[in-house]
This record gives structure tokens, C-alpha cells and sequence, in this order.
């Protein structure tokens, strides 16, 4: 039986582009990281600190014009 390693060795993983569009669009215009969770219904965004999380949801209606989704956008402050 094989083990899992075995089994993920060949396999390739493409992230969504909405993720690279998010993650440049933030490094860009606040020079910050991120990270990005997309699901079926929801992209989740987790950011820092507060400031940047505000920063962001000003600028949401920009980002969001340049995604190709109408999934819903949701902001948090965690650990990245």
C-alpha cells in the first residue's frame, strides 16, 4: 500500500488567480503579506493588524473590480 508521501509526490497544485490577484494587489498597495482561503462561496482574507484590515475595506470595491467572482469577501486579523 502506498503512503501518502508517495502518493502527493507527482501530483501538482495550481492555486486559484484569484489568490495571486489578492495577495499582489495588497503587497502593492500596502506593502503587507497576507494570506488568502477560498472556498466555494467565500474568499477569506486574513491580514496582520487592524490598521491594514481597514485600509483594506475602503479599498474592497477596487479589489473586487479586479477578481473575476461574485463569491463574498470577508477580512480578518490573524497570524499569517
Amino acid at each position: 500500500m502506498d503512503d501518502i508521501k508517495q502518493l502527493l509526490k507527482n501530483k501538482s497544485f495550481v492555486d486559484p488567480p484569484e489568490i495571486e490577484i489578492i495577495k499582489r494587489f495588497i503587497k502593492n498597495s500596502f506593502d503587507e503579506d497576507c494570506l488568502v482561503k477560498i472556498s466555494k462561496l467565500r474568499i477569506g482574507i486574513v491580514v496582520p493588524n487592524s490598521a491594514l484590515a481597514g485600509a483594506l475595506k475602503e479599498q474592497i470595491e477596487t479589489l473586487r473590480n479586479q477578481l473575476a467572482t461574485k463569491k463574498d469577501i470577508s477580512i480578518t486579523i490573524g497570524q499569517i
